[in-house]
């Protein structure tokens, strides 16, 4: 029986992660992954109980700040420099060690 070649699949590529040299090109990819990291923190806080916030410049000259918070920015700020019920900071990059 003759073993028929392997068949050259294409999936899912994965995208080398470099600035997008167009700026209007970089504004929509901007406006779409806000969008959906916006997206995801929200799922998290609701599914998980999580309280979180992200604050965001856009990459225009302008540099438009845009924030998202559960429950406020401000108290998970303040929260965090003044050491309130805050446990031990954990580095979750990849390829970092637990702490």
């Amino acid at each position: 029986m003759a073993r028929l070649p392997l068949r050259n699949r294409q999936g899912r590529q994965r995208t080398e992660l470099r600035l997008i040299p167009k700026m209007a090109n970089r504004l929509v990819t901007f406006v779409k992954r806000r969008q959906g990291f916006f997206r995801k923190l929200t799922e998290l806080c609701i599914l998980c109980g999580a309280e979180a916030a992200a604050i965001v410049f856009s990459p225009t000259p302008a540099r438009n700040l845009y924030s998202w918070d559960h429950p406020s920015v401000d108290a998970i700020v303040d929260r965090c420099l003044l050491g309130q019920n805050v446990g031990p900071v954990r580095d979750t990059r990849r390829g970092k060690g637990r702490s």
